[in-house]
């Protein structure tokens, strides 16, 4: 005798039945045609696709203008902490928050997030911030896309 068969008998005929039940509903729900998630005749349906093909459309990168900003962000850093220990925490901040969670090279990051990358600096340089300020703005946006755990986290 298989375990289920001895299972089986130390239900409750009451439950057996329930069991039955339930077996017969699922049954009976495969095989009903299936319900569309959505209808697209809906007018609303037409509107939030072109608004998802505009979204992706406007993520199609210029490879040239990506490569020059990724340098032009590098160049900066470089150039406004010459240090290179006090640099590297910044860059390494910097490059996490450009490859995201994506295991890719940082140089292939989305044009989009370069452009975040220099409104912080743009920031840090407008405040007159130290080296430790630009490392902190790029720790406190790796935390809030949640590349990092927050303090309260660790």
């Amino acid at each position: 005798m298989s375990n289920n068969t001895q299972n089986n008998q130390h239900l409750d005929p009451k439950k057996k039945v329930e069991l039955s039940d339930k077996m017969k509903d699922l049954l009976k729900a495969r095989k009903a045609p299936e319900q569309p998630l959505f209808s697209t005749e809906d007018p609303s349906f037409e509107a939030s696709i072109d608004q998802e093909v505009s979204s992706l459309i406007a993520q199609i990168e210029d490879p040239e203008k990506n490569t020059q900003t990724y340098y032009a962000i590098q160049n900066i850093i470089v150039g406004l902490i010459p240090d290179k220990e006090i640099r590297r925490p910044v860059l390494d901040e910097k490059n996490i928050m450009l490859r995201g969670l994506k295991k890719t090279d940082v140089r292939m990051s989305f044009l989009s997030e370069k452009v975040r990358a220099l409104d912080i600096i743009h920031e840090w340089v407008s405040t007159s911030g130290n080296a430790h300020d630009l490392y902190l703005a790029f720790h406190e946006e790796n935390v809030r896309l949640g590349y990092k755990p927050s303090e309260e986290e660790e």
